[in-house]
């Protein structure tokens, strides 16, 4: 019996240790509600890509947010946008990274939808026939 008592503190001891060490703080939380898709319209376009590096890896505009996020309680007001599928917090434009959570970068926090390096590219086109796996005649090849 005493070893399943051991055991059993050091499983809590080990949950406590790891909520402790969380990044960010627990004081948040998620709802959901069932609802209509509606598309967006409007918003504000950030850029347009005129080149192969245009958007791709160069341009982090940064976005004044119409509200204080507050993130691990530090109210945030601006976030830079990165084409590879992340956002920075604060007004510090990072160097470009692939991996966001895990860089040294001196922001204020990451969030990361995808930090993965996505190319981007221009419209092109092709044949697909049904059944194949396989595209045709294709336009272009790049960038």
């Amino acid at each position: 019996m005493s070893s399943r008592k051991s055991l059993l503190s050091i499983t809590a001891i080990l949950a406590l240790a790891a909520a402790a060490s969380a990044q960010v703080g627990l004081t948040y939380s998620f709802t959901q509600a069932p609802a209509t898709y509606a598309p967006i319209t409007g918003g504000t376009v950030l850029g347009v890509a005129t080149t192969a590096v245009t958007l791709d890896d160069v341009t982090f505009p940064t976005v004044t947010l119409p509200f204080t996020f507050v993130y691990d309680g530090v109210g945030q007001t601006a976030v830079n946008v990165n084409t590879n599928g992340w956002l920075s917090l604060g007004t510090t434009v990072p160097a470009n990274t692939y991996t966001p959570m895990s860089s040294t970068a001196a922001v204020a926090g990451f969030i990361a939808a995808c930090g993965r390096d996505l190319q981007g590219g221009y419209v092109f086109t092709g044949t697909r026939t049904t059944g194949s796996d396989q595209l045709t005649a294709i336009s272009a090849n790049g960038p």
